[in-house]
């Protein structure tokens, strides 16, 4: 029986149904005989810091190694959507390049939308008793499942602390000239999914702030919360931002396009969904005729509006205009109807959003990203940068759409021997 290399599990236990925490049951190490082999698994629980910190030196261990036999790193993402970027910002900072090759991230789903999963064929849910799934869950990883790769986003944003919700950043000196201006954070968020400014960010901070270990509360704290948020005025984003640079020419984006249309949400998103389903805004009626228009400098801009990818380097800008259109919105792609936004365009990285949040009523003007609150208030810039491509593993369920999204797919994993 063949022997492959270890796979190592991160995972938070307390995410969604709390499912994730039966990982904590296993011994350490945990050796599984599956048709494909032996498989050795490594569980590390990211809520506790020290252990954390030994997962992503594990991982680096295990690059080293597999880089001199040429064998992959399997890396199970056990949690919410956040849990991955989390992953990658460790990684990060504990000096180990989550864009190595040699690194496979699988995301499974253990938090509430799973969006991630799903888009990558792991499934929308967990059942209780995965456990007893995992040598097949394993056997599927290993012999059928496929590599692709996909942009991996960093979000950095730079505002006022939010007291309600702590420091999570690194502190900024003030500029001169700028005295009786609070002291500046610098927040810095790994995306996979999309970015929102406006709406969602607000209802999110809610239910992060009321946040309690009790799913079936905090699902009831989000219902009130979303008619809470219906009833209370909301800043229009489009007086917040004062533009939008990105690396796109200036006949294919205007960085002022977002003036022209009013709006209380703006989503910068890089896989097409909303709702918890495929939410397809480019791809329906291909190919679509380009939009003409004269931006406020007056240049021509095409604005072809191409395929969404999730490797093409893009995000898809699109903006809400009222209350009302998100709720119906993402209603109508839960239940998969089509749905109505109005797209921006697809700004290249890198991408700077300008905030001007001075102004009355716009202070409160808060940004999500892949389902985590920036625990900031008056933005004053965003970036998204791209620090490259993560390799991510697909369920042979997935392949199907996973082949509508990328530009380049590989063929099948070959199994580590």
């Amino acid at each position: 029986m063949s022997k492959h290399p270890p796979v190592i599990a991160i995972y938070n236990g307390k995410s969604g149904s709390q499912q994730a925490a039966q990982f904590s049951t296993l011994s350490i190490p945990h050796s599984s005989s599956t048709p494909a082999g032996e498989i050795t698994l490594w569980c590390y629980d990211m809520r506790e810091k020290e252990r954390f910190s030994e997962a992503v030196a594990h991982v680096a261990r295990c690059i080293g190694d597999n880089a001199r036999t040429g064998t992959r790193c399997y890396v199970l993402c056990c949690g919410g959507d956040g849990t991955m970027p989390a992953v990658l910002a460790k990684l990060e900072e504990a000096g180990t390049n989550p864009t190595n090759p040699h690194i496979v991230f699988v995301a499974l789903p253990f938090g509430t939308a799973n969006i991630l999963p799903r888009f990558l064929g792991w499934g929308s849910t967990t059942d209780k008793k995965f456990l007893d799934d995992l040598p097949k869950t394993l056997t599927v990883l290993v012999q059928e499942a496929h590599i692709v790769k996909i942009d991996s986003m960093k979000v950095i944003v730079v505002g006022a602390k939010d007291e309600k919700l702590g420091s999570q950043g690194k502190q900024k000196e003030k500029d001169s000239g700028q005295d009786g201006r609070e002291e500046e954070e610098e927040v810095t968020r790994y995306m996979l999914i999309q970015c929102c400014i406006g709406l969602e960010a607000r209802l999110g901070r809610f239910v992060e702030a009321h946040r309690t270990s009790n799913r079936v509360c905090n699902m009831l704290v989000s219902a009130v919360n979303v008619v809470r948020q219906m009833i209370m005025p909301h800043p229009r984003i489009d007086q917040a931002i004062t533009a939008i640079h990105s690396n796109s020419s200036r006949n294919e984006w205007d960085p002022t396009v977002i003036k022209s249309h009013q709006c209380i949400q703006l989503n910068l998103q890089n896989m097409p969904v909303a709702g918890g389903h495929d939410h397809d805004l480019w791809n329906s009626a291909l190919p679509m005729a380009a939009s003409e228009e004269t931006n406020s400098a007056g240049t021509h801009v095409t604005n072809p509006m191409l395929p969404q990818m999730v490797d093409d380097g893009k995000c898809e800008a699109f903006v809400y205009p009222s209350k009302g259109r998100y709720l119906v919105n993402n209603l109508w792609a839960a239940f998969r109807r089509p749905t109505a936004i109005e797209k921006l365009g697809q700004p290249a990285l890198p991408i700077t959003v300008d905030f001007n949040t001075n102004m009355p009523k716009l202070e409160e003007t808060y940004i999500f990203v892949d389902g985590e609150h920036i625990p900031l208030m008056r933005p004053r810039q965003l970036r998204v940068e791209s620090p490259g491509q993560v390799s991510v593993a697909i369920h042979p369920d997935g392949i199907s759409r996973a082949k509508r999204w990328l530009y380049e797919y590989p063929g099948k994993i070959v199994a580590d021997t």
